[in-house]
């Protein structure tokens, strides 16, 4: 989910083409904001199946090239 959310928030961010790693910050932090709101939504409609997401974590490495241009972002321990 996080993965195809962050890849359509960047490809559709206003700056993608000129700002590359401003657009990235932005779509990892929108990517994130829709997983916690479908956690959310997830939850309340099964609330046996309750997420605790104040006790979850996660890592990622994600890694753009555009040419000769190459990003990398990490996220929690992932270095």
């Amino acid at each position: 989910f996080v993965c195809s959310s962050f890849y359509n928030f960047l490809i559709d961010h206003p700056k993608y083409k000129t700002q590359l790693k401003e657009a990235a910050v932005d779509a990892l932090a929108c990517a994130e904001h829709d997983c916690l709101e479908s956690t959310r939504s997830f939850s309340s409609s099964h609330s046996d199946h309750l997420i605790r997401t104040e006790f979850s974590g996660t890592t990622a490495v994600i890694c753009i090239i555009r040419g000769h241009y190459f990003l990398t972002l990490n996220v929690g321990d992932s270095r």
